[in-house]
């Protein structure tokens, strides 16, 4: 897995800790460990044997990666001063066919000279997706993200003092005679909101640094936190005529697409039937080829269908990979451990794409809806986008668009701690993660909140997976483009398909009438198309009616659909799971409430299955890091 790592302390083995962790944190056989040992001013660094008797024994980082983006591995040394830097991702130029950074610097080398002469606001004139981490030779350690933290970067500070820090939470099974525990808070998150919030992690003492953030550590044990970004509200709102915000949106998403693509080395792009996909898929250069998209899901999925569409339009070379149950239920143990439980299992259907990818592209394009373009206001319709927004009112619109499960079902299933924990929500906690102290208007903490929860927690957790396989490149995660929206009059936001579909047209004006996969209207919908997809879903609602809502078909056209899977031998190794002993000895989960939820499963019962997911994948994740010791 993809990913840097390291530590600053004066009573461990740098070279030890740093075997460990690499170990754990690298997923394919593909990919490449590197680690370096800080010696101090003017030495020179080591990598793994050899060191001479100067090096300093607890100060040292390494990275797992590729060796597709960087060939050399992405460290660098200052001469001057002696900092150390690691970098993970990667940073693109700000024209199409110029170089990241000034000749003869590799783009760590970048990264660490505008650190060294500015700070980490000094690194918010770059354009990319990366985090990084300097150890200078006092003992001072800055860890740092983008604007959108895309790569996520986690620390724990040491019992016996330093810090240590790592992509993965599973990093945190790489340090000798530290004691890790669940954190109450981060798992009930979990239960409730299928993520944690914030920087909040679902280990104690681990905790993740904020997008457009940096944590610097001290040699004295002080700790700095900080962010030298955050989402600015527009200070002046510019009713230019909408032809003209649609032209400046395309032409930056052109940009931004353009970068990604041209860098080397050769770059795909993952279809599906929903916006993102579409608009960057519009954007990537005619000089891009060959060029090759995927996408996979049922045969007769609408993603597949639209996708296929899609392809044919942008001349690709179109790659359809099967969603069967075999493959599905194979993939779900790798999914497991790269994301860290810290989403359920059951999303681990785009394994699917990993044979492909590996075998035609070194990296791809991904969708991350919302990031740049909040064309998506799902959790504020009812309110004026720029106007200030009533603080109670905010939070419970906020809770009622998240809150899918009921939080007496997960208080009932989690015992101790945790369950209070749960019967909390949403309390003061959960209130002071979702935006005090951010600005009130409603349509900034919007985009934000999508920021720092479903785009950084739940978008990265997929890319962190096949980043294993293939880099992965997000050409929504731009500032440019983020900014743009910001200042768009509230005008175009009342209808945000229709100003998709403005862009979209602009783009590539044949995409315009391909469906989009949730609608299933093409982006300029006419009024007779909307006209006739009331007309089926009335249909479908009165047959659902009709069958007293017992009857949920199984439609082979959806993209996925697990709920069938979740049965026969596969049902049995479940359960066999949630009702193990282990799990029960752990007392996070109550064992007669589980096997409770599981009778009225089995029984037909409705019931939030996903809970039974969220209990699967946590006790899988245990069993690879508790009970192993952290061993892989």
């Amino acid at each position: 897995m993809a990913g840097i790592f390291g530590i600053a302390s004066k009573g461990a083995s740098a070279r030890e800790v740093l075997a460990r962790m690499g170990a754990l944190l690298r997923l394919d056989e593909a990919e490449r460990v590197d680690t370096r040992v800080l010696a101090g001013p003017g030495a020179d660094v080591d990598s793994g044997a050899g060191a001479g008797p100067a090096a300093g024994p607890g100060m040292g980082l390494g990275v797992v990666h590729l060796g597709t983006v960087h060939p050399e591995p992405p460290i660098a040394r200052d001469a001057k001063s002696g900092a150390l830097a690691v970098l993970d991702g990667e940073i693109f130029a700000r024209e199409a066919g110029g170089a990241p950074c000034p000749d003869g610097m590799s783009e760590v080398e970048h990264m660490l000279a505008l650190f060294l002469r500015g700070g980490p606001a000094a690194l918010s004139e770059t354009d990319g997706h990366w985090s990084l981490a300097v150890i200078e030779p006092g003992g001072t350690t800055t860890l740092i993200t983008d604007h959108f933290g895309s790569r996520q970067l986690l620390y724990r500070r040491l019992a016996g003092g330093g810090i240590a820090f790592f992509s993965q939470l599973k990093g945190a099974f790489g340090l000798p005679g530290e004691t890790l525990r669940f954190d109450p808070h981060g798992v009930a998150q979990l239960f409730l909101l299928q993520a944690p919030l914030e920087e909040t992690t679902t280990l104690e003492g681990v905790t993740l640094v904020p997008p457009g953030g940096f944590v610097r550590h001290r040699a004295d044990g002080a700790l700095e936190t900080g962010r030298y970004w955050s989402a600015p509200p527009p200070e002046v709102y510019d009713y230019s005529p909408p032809g003209d915000w649609i032209e400046e949106y395309a032409t930056l998403l052109e940009r931004s697409v353009a970068v990604r693509t041209l860098k080397p080395p050769l770059t795909g792009a993952t279809l599906s039937g929903g916006h993102d996909s579409r608009l960057y898929a519009a954007a990537i250069p005619a000089s891009v080829r060959p060029l090759h998209t995927f996408t996979f899901g049922h045969p007769r999925s609408y993603d597949r269908r639209f996708a296929r569409r899609v392809a044919r339009v942008v001349n690709s070379t179109h790659h359809e990979l099967d969603m069967n149950r075999e493959t599905y239920l194979a993939g779900l143990d790798d999914y497991m451990w790269s994301t860290d439980a810290m989403v359920a299992c059951r999303h681990g259907q785009i394994a699917a794409l990993r044979p492909a990818l590996k075998q035609h592209v070194g990296a791809v394009l991904e969708g991350v809806p919302g990031a740049a373009m909040n064309f998506y206001m799902q959790y504020f319709q009812g309110f004026g986008l720029y106007a200030p927004i009533d603080e109670d009112e905010y939070v419970r619109q906020h809770f009622a668009a998240r809150n899918k499960l009921p939080p007496a079902d997960a208080a009932r299933l989690l015992t101790g701690r945790f369950s209070e924990a749960a019967a909390g929500y949403p309390g003061e906690v959960y209130h002071d993660a979702i935006g005090k102290g951010f600005p009130a208007l409603a349509g900034v903490r919007a985009i934000d909140i999508a920021i720092r929860e479903r785009l950084r927690r739940f978008s990265n957790m997929g890319a962190c997976f096949l980043r294993s396989t293939v880099e992965i490149r997000q050409p929504l995660y731009e500032y440019a483009l983020y900014e743009c929206s910001l200042r768009m009059p509230p005008s175009l936001y009342v209808n945000g398909l229709k100003a998709y579909a403005d862009v979209m047209r602009r783009l590539e004006p044949k995409l315009g009438r391909i469906p989009i996969d949730k609608t299933r209207l093409p982006p300029d919908a006419t009024l007779s198309d909307q006209f006739w997809c009331w007309r089926r879903n009335s249909a479908r609602n009165f047959l659902h009616r009709f069958a007293g809502g017992r009857f949920r078909p199984y439609d082979a056209k959806r993209t996925f659909d697990n709920t069938g899977w979740v049965a026969g031998d596969f049902w049995k190794n479940m359960k066999d799971v949630i009702l193990s002993d282990s799990l029960a000895s752990r007392d996070i989960f109550s064992p007669d409430e589980v096997r409770k939820y599981a009778a009225s499963f089995e029984e037909g019962r409705r019931v939030p299955w996903d809970a039974l997911w969220m209990i699967y994948t946590l006790e899988l994740w245990c069993r690879r890091t508790f009970d192993r010791g952290g061993k892989a």
